[in-house]
């Protein structure tokens, strides 16, 4: 009798154990097939299927070599859309160039938007915090910034320019070797602050390098918070040492402080009556997520500008005789600034060539919609560009692979405008459409003031060759789509000899 009711309890804890299975079995095909993997099954994939564990191979395929993936796909799809698998899941690669930013610059908001899928990205409520995801505050703070550049922002940096290169720079007719990554980020790293923390905080070393640290930090937390946090999963806030280091409450609490037109006046000034925004830790996030979007690409900007004109130095002259002509007629103004038609192109022809990420931008399809090649997107796909199938179109740019650093001031003079805070189909540099970086007027004029400055007062030339290919780095792959130099060089730099 024991016997038997032992082997019936065996039985039914066997039984038990089978319908947990199959409920376990029935719920992970269900969760599978309302995937995103389900959904865009019909769409070309960059690596392997969209099964499980397979679809984590792509991923981590597409983490390393990001780059030969997206060449080798789009050879092999001929300009159609494929899927590639990235930390928060699949993406779909729009392949066809500018045709396809054409498309897309017709998207309404109540299609497609940029913020649920950096949100889903970048994991903004946990890296930055719940504060920064108030877009209109953002907006409106960028958009004041963007009306004072001209007649505020321009002549207050007129010196802060000239300290920052000079206080990095050494006064000397010797040449003197700089690793330029780290130049760079010295250099524009003070110019940053000055318009976003005011002349205070702006020669606070600890200040820089915290404002320097940061993206860092951000990225760093983003991947990890992809891989170990499902976006369902809800993490608590990073809580960012140098956060509660930036002692940014020190300046809004002084009441003493000289007001001027800086970022921060304005950070305080709109949250006030705003509990929530105008707490101390808030301020403090805002004055860093200027910071996230501004100093590293800026100086990394600067930085491969300067690589290029290394590389050629048939365009130094020319710039500098536009600088001086600008600058004599107008002074150190945006005027002079905006006359600078030569020193714009060679920016932008940097950019064409040597992009911060070869994906960009992103974008949420919020609702089903059918592309102009009938591939369906179905409501919550991200979508993302493929940027060197716009930069390298033969059709646009002859010879697309070769640095012509007057190449979009001589398409100005046919007739073709390319103004390099205009969004447009054919550059990637700064988005495109209706939210196009909101700071890239500020960050171009940055840009032309900082190289002006230097090509008229120093002369450069190639440093070191750190790697067979010659003086431009060699390009790592971060994160599958960012592009990070792998072998920095040097530059040799010295007062300029007239």
């Amino acid at each position: 009798m024991n016997s038997l009711l032992r082997s019936n309890a065996i039985i039914m804890m066997n039984d038990a154990q089978h319908y947990l299975i199959l409920i376990g079995v029935g719920i992970s095909l269900y969760l599978f097939f309302t995937s995103r993997s389900w959904k865009l099954r019909h769409i070309p994939t960059a690596g392997f299927s969209g099964w499980p564990v397979f679809s984590y191979i792509s991923t981590i395929q597409f983490v390393l070599y990001g780059d030969d993936l997206l060449r080798e796909y789009h050879k092999r799809y001929q300009g159609r859309p494929f899927k590639i698998a990235h930390l928060t899941g699949w993406f779909v690669v729009l392949n066809n160039g500018s045709e396809d930013v054409k498309g897309a610059f017709k998207w309404s908001d109540s299609l497609a938007h940029p913020s649920p899928a950096a949100h889903e990205v970048f994991r903004v409520e946990l890296t930055l915090g719940t504060v920064t995801l108030n877009e209109h505050h953002t907006m409106a703070l960028i958009n004041r910034l963007t009306r004072n550049v001209g007649d505020i922002l321009i002549p207050e940096l007129r010196d802060e320019f000239q300290y920052s290169i000079e206080n990095t720079l050494l006064p000397t007719n010797e040449w003197k070797s700089y690793r330029l990554d780290d130049m760079s980020l010295r250099v524009v790293s003070p110019i940053v602050a000055r318009i976003i923390a005011g002349k205070e905080l702006c020669k606070n070393q600890q200040f820089l390098d915290i404002c320097s640290a940061f993206p860092k930090e951000v990225f760093k937390t983003a991947i990890l918070a992809n891989i170990f946090f499902p976006s369902f999963l809800k993490p608590p806030e990073a809580n960012y040492p140098i956060v509660e280091k930036s002692q940014l409450w020190r300046l809004s609490d002084n009441t003493n402080r000289t007001k001027s037109e800086t970022s921060l006046d304005w950070i305080i000034d709109m949250a006030d009556g705003d509990e929530k925004e105008y707490c101390l830790e808030s301020i403090a996030r805002r004055i860093l997520q200027l910071s996230l979007a501004s100093h590293h690409t800026t100086s990394t900007t600067f930085q491969r500008v300067l690589y290029n004109l290394c590389q050629h130095t048939e365009c130094i002259n020319p710039l500098r005789e536009e600088a001086q002509k600008a600058i004599s007629e107008n002074g150190w103004n945006k005027a002079a600034l905006d006359n600078m038609k030569k020193m714009e192109s060679v920016i932008q022809e940097t950019h064409r060539l040597m992009p911060l990420s070869n994906l960009q931008p992103v974008r949420m399809i919020l609702k089903d919609y059918t592309l102009d090649d009938g591939t369906f997107l179905p409501g919550g796909t991200g979508v993302t560009f493929r940027t060197d199938s716009v930069h390298l179109d033969n059709a646009v740019y002859p010879h697309p692979d070769r640095f012509d650093g007057f190449r979009f001031y001589n398409m100005n003079l046919q007739g073709q405008k390319n103004n390099i805070t205009t969004p447009s189909r054919n550059l990637i540099m700064f988005g495109f459409g209706k939210h196009a970086c909101p700071g890239r007027l500020i960050a171009s004029l940055e840009l032309k003031l900082l190289l002006s400055y230097l090509l008229l007062n120093y002369d450069i030339k190639v440093g070191k060759r750190n790697n067979k290919s010659g003086f431009l780095p060699k390009y790592d792959i971060f994160n599958g789509n960012a592009h990070v130099p792998k072998d920095i060089g040097e530059i040799l730099i010295r007062k300029r000899q007239l």
